[in-house]
């Protein structure tokens, strides 16, 4: 349990969320930035089946669903209003959403409409922050068996060395990832002083080096696995890093990732990708510092007794972790989600 005191100094979440936004909008006025190029391949027709698949389950967003049909080309709309036309017309239900989505995916696959198109963009690095790391940010795998349709990621924490971070990516695929291979995108850590300005700087939207490589390795994923979707593990700082990642893609992708974060210095929204989850215990002092508490009563948020088998809340390996991680990933390597299809009582 944390102490009264330390309780003390931690801010409310509005005086909290008002320091990050002062902050995010003064620091990149004293800090080095640098410009990146950041190309991706969107197909906005396959996330369109992909979002009708979760309006089955209630999970549908309005503002999503808007944004991809405005990028779905207007000689593919036509198709899809035919293809219903048709439908109708033999006498199937059209407003059931299960023969929308069978429309939907009937039109998404067939090759002389594929919708994809490249899209630019240029981020701002902070880049200067790894330029005395003896081991910078990194993209990494274990070299272990893959799974057939999709790719579970990992993104670790504040000051951990690559080598603490590869055990960790190691101790996840022994215990909860039945042995698959973890395709894992390092964090530098320098000392306690540099990885908290990060942390910090990460909190206020500041984009770091390890947001890069997530977009880097999120990108290879995209151009390799066709329509399945990747799971993205991450903890404590990690969960500030692959945030800011997800913001910077857009909805179609976002739709492609679905992410677990473990002890989250910033509790992710659930609308910023496909699903997610933020497995916490409410002891843990990180947790109580993060960005975004003000979600910590929403659904999506898991919040944990202290693990039986460690001390630490934090700690990204104790059983309270472990149990509900390994229910999922289970479900992930089954069927590319971490919710069985027949659940309907699901608010994740």
């Amino acid at each position: 349990m944390s102490s009264p005191l330390l309780k003390s100094v931690i801010p409310s979440p509005w005086l909290h969320y008002s320091l990050l936004s002062a902050a995010a909008y003064i620091a990149p006025l004293f800090l080095e930035m640098e410009k990146k190029d950041v190309v991706l391949r969107v197909d906005p027709l396959l996330s369109l089946h992909a979002l009708f698949k979760r309006t089955l389950s209630g999970k549908g967003d309005e503002r999503t669903l808007n944004k991809i049909l405005h990028a779905i080309p207007a000689t593919t709309k036509q198709q899809i209003a035919f293809e219903i036309f048709w439908a109708s017309a033999q006498g199937k239900n059209i407003c059931d959403p299960k023969e929308l989505m069978a429309i939907i995916e009937k039109v998404a696959y067939t090759r002389l409409n594929r919708t994809e198109r490249t899209l630019r963009k240029e981020i701002s690095v902070y880049s200067n922050l790894e330029k005395t790391a003896l081991q910078p940010s990194c993209v990494f795998d274990l070299g272990r068996k893959e799974i057939e349709g999709g790719q579970i990621g990992f993104h670790n924490g504040i000051a951990c060395p690559l080598d603490y971070a590869k055990w960790n990516a190691e101790q996840i695929s022994d215990k909860v990832a039945q042995g698959y291979n973890l395709h894992c995108t390092y964090s530098a850590t320098l000392n306690l002083r540099s990885d908290l300005t990060s942390a910090v700087l990460g909190q206020c939207g500041i984009l770091t080096p390890p947001v890069e490589k997530l977009l880097e390795r999120w990108r290879n994923f995209f151009s390799k696995e066709g329509s399945s979707r990747l799971l993205q593990l991450c903890h404590s700082r990690g969960a500030i890093e692959v945030n800011n990642a997800l913001n910077q893609l857009p909805p179609e992708l976002q739709q492609r990732i679905i992410v677990i974060t473990l002890a989250p210095a910033c509790l992710i929204p659930s609308d910023k990708a496909y699903r997610v989850v933020n497995l916490l215990i409410p002891d843990d002092l990180v947790v109580q510092i993060a960005s975004n508490r003000h979600l910590m009563d929403c659904p999506h948020i898991l919040k944990l007794s202290p693990h039986a088998d460690h001390p630490d809340p934090h700690y990204p390996h104790g059983a309270s972790f472990r149990e509900p991680l390994s229910k999922m990933v289970d479900c992930y390597i089954r069927t590319n989600d971490i919710v069985e299809q027949d659940s309907s009582s699901s608010t994740i």
